[in-house]
């Protein structure tokens, strides 16, 4: 952007060790954030300036394209697009002949006239909203870039370090991410023209073209093999009369700053690695072995006149947590990955690929009528999913699996603000996890005892251990964390009913979150009780007493602690002031009682934890509270980060307020989303950790639970006033998740039309719908959309019966 920008200088994000949206004068504990990673400062109008600067890099060369200019402006211009829904797209697409058979009209005269060229298929697509492009790459700065990943492995597009799910290198507070070597940093040596991400197809692609052919370039992590990371060369001279040739960079990583290399063995064909990590995060846990196989590229590909060509190059990457025990070994697992592939033709991969993202994309959110906002919803989607991965049974962080930002940390950004979408739309990713947590129950009850508490307390940082990361005192602390994951623990169980899974899994982890909770909180004489020295939300609150967001979550946990050991049979476990914690902590007032604080001794704050005690806590308080804490708290930090705006949009929707809803869904993004690749920044302006997925997150929540209005219960799962978006026609959620069965939601101004999903299984029990509490209808496998009134609650329930 820096050539439409006026060559200022880049000024440096830095990251806390406690939240970026602290004040930084206030800090001691600092992590700098790569320079790659830094934005340029501007003056006047920022906002505009930079999350249009990729507009101005395309209108400087306007003189030069002449008669494409305005195309390439207009496709270059911010917008999310879209309003088709990706299983309709699916059907019409042919992938077998992606890019290869395009018209080379431009780019015969681009060495007369230099001018920008790109596919005509990204345009349609583009359109369609399954796709983002730029036109003019080469003045992307690193951080705008495209992100890449399948839940096993992920980048930031353009980088020579990807990551794994469950590498660290690191002792205690230092573990962060391993930087893994990215196998095929491999591109043609001539200009690129454009750059595409297919988050439908999970592919980035870029253009190099030369006066009579071109190479399009695809680079994905495969959905269906997920050891496996493919390049592929598409060489198109079809309208040359002459052979064309080109040469091939290769930029593969030979210095391993996390690791320590076992065997480096380069072949004429391909090349494997074998390397272990330098340090464990704690002296319990092993050194994790990583091995990487991968096809060498050609110095030189050539293709004769008028022909075609697709080079499949492609690597396998296996670790010492995936790889079987005791044999094969780390390196042997790659070598026989590696050579599965090897002998199968480009577009046999790439199918395999195909029929894998199909299936992640089988439940989503569409936007009709407003194809900025839908296309801005596919691209939040897809930097949520390429984190998480049925099997894997790991959490992700606020930058997911793509970058290293806060260290690759869990924090409550998971259970709070990605999580609850992966409960609606993908449970099987949901479950996993959780899964995370359950399975580091034994440091988080280590950590309970060295505080003298009992039950399990949950580090505010975790990495792969579940042992305490955070490297400020601070956030030992800030125990909120503890109610926010027996929050999503509960919700999984009320949307699922899995009472297996509640008896095994869930359980456990209730019960030893409320038995915490018991222990901390301290009674006072008058038969109540108090939580001491705790970090709010707010994190400039430090040791304060009667923090509300975290009373609250403790209220909840103890509460959901209860309804749990009854349904698994355990009520002598209760503990003998659960009862009475939860009904006692308070959620301290202002003098006037007109709106909460944040704290017991709090003047003003930023108020997130506040906010949040309406959604998704559905803390039971008056409507003139909820408004009075909405109107006081949106003053409190009006330039508030990208965890901040999107819950003024549920609870503004939820009290039938959809003008001020609307202006904060347009503070969500505007100062917080920038480039042609919608890459989410932590902090207003563009600091903080980049490719922000918490922000990424909130703002689909504040698609389905604020204008869709969805609210999960015991008993049903209801919709209150769903609307669709300002601008809209349509709003539909693909498969949505409840109780066993995929339902498909269609919801327009007046209307909310049910039906279940063809993919819906049949063996699931009966689910049944009614509007306000009057009689239910049932949902039939093969019928017609059950179309109900859209003002109003209408509740999604277990009917009477077997099977649907």
């Amino acid at each position: 952007l820096q050539p439409c920008l006026g060559g200022t200088e880049p000024k440096v994000a830095k990251q806390h060790g406690m939240r970026a949206f602290m004040a930084a004068q206030e800090l001691k504990w600092e992590w700098p954030v790569p320079q790659e990673y830094s934005r340029v400062e501007v003056g006047g109008d920022e906002h505009n300036r930079i999350r249009r600067g990729f507009v101005c890099a395309a209108a400087v060369a306007l003189p030069a394209v002449l008669g494409i200019a305005a195309t390439a402006l207009a496709l270059c211009a911010p917008g999310y697009s879209s309003g088709r829904g990706f299983r309709e797209l699916w059907a019409g697409s042919h992938e077998s002949s992606t890019s290869s058979g395009q018209t080379l009209t431009d780019a015969i005269l681009l060495a007369e006239k230099p001018r920008q060229w790109v596919p005509d298929e990204w345009k349609q697509r583009s359109e369609a909203g399954q796709l983002l492009y730029s036109a003019d790459p080469a003045h992307l700065k690193a951080w705008l870039k495209p992100n890449l990943g399948n839940g096993y492995m992920g980048t930031q597009f353009g980088r020579p370090w990807m990551y794994l799910s469950g590498v660290y290198n690191g002792y205690k507070v230092n573990s962060q991410r391993a930087r893994v070597p990215v196998p095929l940093v491999v591109k043609p040596r001539g200009r690129c023209t454009g750059m595409a991400l297919d988050f439908e197809r999970g592919v980035v692609e870029e253009v190099f073209v030369w006066p009579k052919a071109h190479v399009l370039v695809r680079t994905y992590f495969h959905q269906a093999l997920p050891h496996i990371a493919v390049t592929e060369l598409e060489i198109d001279n079809s309208k040359g009369a002459d052979p064309f040739s080109f040469q091939v960079e290769d930029h593969l990583a030979s210095k391993f700053p996390d690791f320590a290399t076992k065997s480096f063995l380069r072949k004429q064909a391909s090349t494997c690695l074998s390397l272990r990590t330098r340090k464990a995060e704690s002296p319990r846990t092993k050194l994790i072995d990583v091995a990487l196989c991968r096809a060498n590229p050609d110095p030189v590909y050539s293709v004769g006149p008028g022909e075609t060509r697709r080079v499949l190059l492609h690597a396998a990457v296996w670790t010492s947590r995936d790889a079987p025990s005791p044999s094969p070994s780390v390196l042997t697992s790659a070598q026989m990955e590696y050579g599965g592939v090897a002998g199968r033709e480009p577009e046999e991969v790439y199918k395999q690929h195909l029929a894998g993202m199909q299936q992640l994309w089988r439940g989503g959110i569409e936007i009709d009528g407003n194809l900025e906002l839908a296309r801005h919803v596919n691209s939040s989607w897809w930097n949520l999913l390429l984190s998480y991965r049925w099997g894997q049974n790991m959490s992700s962080s606020p930058g997911g699996l793509a970058n290293n930002c806060y260290k690759g940390h869990s924090f409550w950004d998971i259970e709070q603000f990605m999580w609850p979408n992966l409960l609606m739309f993908q449970p099987q990713l949901a479950a996993a996890s959780l899964q995370y947590r359950f399975d580091r129950r034994g440091p988080a009850q280590a950590n309970a005892a060295k505080w003298k508490k009992a039950g399990l307390k949950f580090p505010w940082e975790s990495a792969v251990t579940g042992e305490e990361v955070c490297p400020w005192p601070g956030g030992a602390k800030e125990i909120h964390i503890n109610g926010d994951i027996s929050l999503a623990f509960w919700q999984y169980w009320q949307a699922t009913a899995d009472g297996a899974w509640l008896r095994s899994i869930g359980w456990p982890v209730l019960r030893g979150v409320a038995e915490f909770w018991a222990s901390w909180a301290e009674e006072l004489p008058n038969n109540g009780f108090t939580v001491r020295g705790v970090v709010d939300v707010d994190e400039r609150a430090v040791n304060v007493t009667d923090s509300s967001y975290t009373n609250a979550v403790a209220m909840l946990a103890v509460a959901n602690g209860i309804r749990a050991a009854k349904l698994v049979g355990q009520e002598q476990s209760v503990g003998s002031s659960w009862e009475n914690l939860g009904a006692s902590l308070r959620l301290p007032m202002d003098e006037h009682g007109l709106h909460h604080l944040e704290h017991a001794t709090a003047k003003a704050g930023s108020g997130l934890g506040i906010i949040m005690l309406q959604y998704p806590l559905g803390i039971p308080v008056t409507e003139e509270v909820r408004r009075n804490d909405l109107d006081f708290y949106s003053r409190s930090w009006p330039n508030g980060n990208a965890m901040f705006w999107w819950d003024f949009v549920i609870n503004w929707l939820h009290l039938g307020e959809p003008g001020k809803a609307a202006k904060y869904l347009r503070k969500t993004t505007q100062k917080n989303v920038f480039g042609p690749f919608n890459i989410w920044s932590e902090t207003a302006g563009g600091g903080g950790c980049p490719n922000f997925v918490t922000g990424a997150g909130a703002f689909l929540q504040a698609m389905w639970a604020g204008y869709g209005g969805i609210r999960l219960s015991d008993g049903d799962l209801s919709f209150h006033n769903p609307r669709v978006p300002p601008d809209s026609t349509e709003l539909r959620f693909r498969a949505l998740a409840y109780r066993g069965s995929l339902v498909n939601v269609r919801i327009t101004p007046s209307t909310i039309l049910l039906q279940l999903h063809n993919e819906s299984p049949r063996g699931a029990p009966l689910l049944a719908a009614a509007h306000d509490g009057g009689v239910g209808h049932s949902l039939k496998h093969g019928a017609e959309p059950l179309a109900l009134p859209s003002a109003g609650v209408v509740s999604l329930f277990v009917a009477p019966g077997r099977d649907s």
